[in-house]
C-alpha cells in the first residue's frame, strides 16, 4: 500500500472516530493522539510506537493546518478592535493539540490580536458546554452579561453563549449560508459591522 493511501485511510478511520465520540459525548473532547493511533494500528496491522503516533498525527495534520485561509476583512477588524480597548478572546473546538492550533494562528499572523486562546483539546469540554464558557471568561476577567461572542454555529456558538449568558452574534456569512437561528439574533453584515456595533456600544454616554 502506497503512503498516500495509508495517510488516506487513516485521516479517513481518525474522521470517524472523532465523529463517533462526540456522537455519543458531545461536551467533553476527545483525545485525538489514542484516535490515530488505533487508526493506525487498524490500518497498519502493527501496534506504533507512542513516538510514531505522534509524528504521524502531526505530519497528517500539516495539510490541513496549510489549507486554511483567512479572510482579507478579519485582521483589520481585529486589530480596529485591539485598538478601542477590546479584551479579544478566542474559543475554539479543536481536537488537535493546542501547540498545532497556535502554530497556526501564529502563521496566519493572528495569535497577538488575542488575549486569550483557547482550544477544547486543553480545556476538555466542547462548545456548548457552558464550563467551556466559563473558562474563557475567567481567563478574559470579564462578566458573561459584558461579553459579545461572535460564532458561526447555531447550536455549539450561538445557543452556548446565550446559555452562559454571554451576548451571541452570528459571524458574516453569504445569506445563502446562513443557518436557522433563534429570532432576535444579531447576524452580522461584516467584520466592520462588529467593529462598528462594538464602537457605539462602549462609546461614553
Amino acid at each position: 500500500m502506497k503512503l498516500d493511501q495509508v495517510a488516506q485511510l487513516v485521516d479517513a478511520r481518525v474522521d470517524e472516530l472523532v465523529a463517533l465520540a462526540h456522537l455519543r459525548d458531545p461536551l467533553h473532547e476527545v483525545e485525538i493522539y489514542s484516535l490515530y493511533q488505533e487508526a493506525l494500528q487498524t490500518t497498519l496491522g502493527v501496534e506504533p510506537s507512542s513516538r510514531q503516533v505522534r509524528q504521524a498525527g502531526d505530519l497528517l495534520q500539516l495539510p490541513w493546518r496549510q489549507a486554511i485561509k483567512v479572510k482579507p476583512d478579519v485582521e483589520p477588524a481585529l486589530s480596529a478592535l485591539k485598538r478601542s480597548g477590546a479584551r479579544l478572546g478566542l474559543l475554539s473546538n479543536a481536537p488537535y493539540q493546542p501547540g498545532l492550533m497556535r502554530a497556526m494562528l501564529e502563521q496566519q499572523g493572528l495569535s497577538g490580536y488575542f488575549d486569550v486562546i483557547l482550544f477544547s483539546s486543553e480545556i476538555g469540554y466542547r462548545k456548548p458546554a457552558v464550563a467551556a464558557f466559563a473558562a474563557l471568561l475567567s481567563e478574559l476577567g470579564t462578566k458573561a452579561d459584558e461579553t459579545w461572542f461572535v460564532g458561526d454555529e447555531p447550536e455549539a456558538d450561538i445557543e452556548g453563549a446565550r446559555a452562559a449568558g454571554l451576548l451571541p452574534l452570528l459571524a458574516p456569512r453569504p445569506v445563502a449560508a446562513e443557518p436557522r437561528i433563534a429570532p432576535g439574533t444579531l447576524a452580522l453584515r461584516s467584520w466592520a459591522d462588529l467593529v462598528s456595533r462594538w464602537e457605539a456600544a462602549s462609546a461614553p454616554g
